[in-house]
């Protein structure tokens, strides 16, 4: 027996551009090495619902989607500058 993984249903823009603002705080918190309320099984059903509301409206896709990072891209911070 085989189960489908859950996918966050995004209805409109509306829910989309939330979407992936809590993509963004929870990459950034992650990033930080801080805790954020998003487990993993919770972000990727978000990140699944991102994915599939922009295959619909391409036009849509923002400029902080978590679809828009290569997988494994590794995150480096800046350097303070001396």
């Amino acid at each position: 027996m085989t189960s489908t993984a859950p996918i966050a249903v995004l209805a409109d823009s509306d829910a989309y551009t939330r979407a992936v603002g809590t993509a963004a705080a929870a990459r950034a918190a992650h990033r930080a090495g801080g805790a954020y309320a998003l487990d993993d099984a919770t972000y990727d059903a978000l990140l699944r619902g991102i994915e599939r509301y922009e295959a619909g409206h391409p036009g849509e896709v923002l400029p902080n989607s978590p679809t828009r990072r290569p997988a494994g891209q590794v995150h480096r911070r800046e350097q303070p500058r001396s």
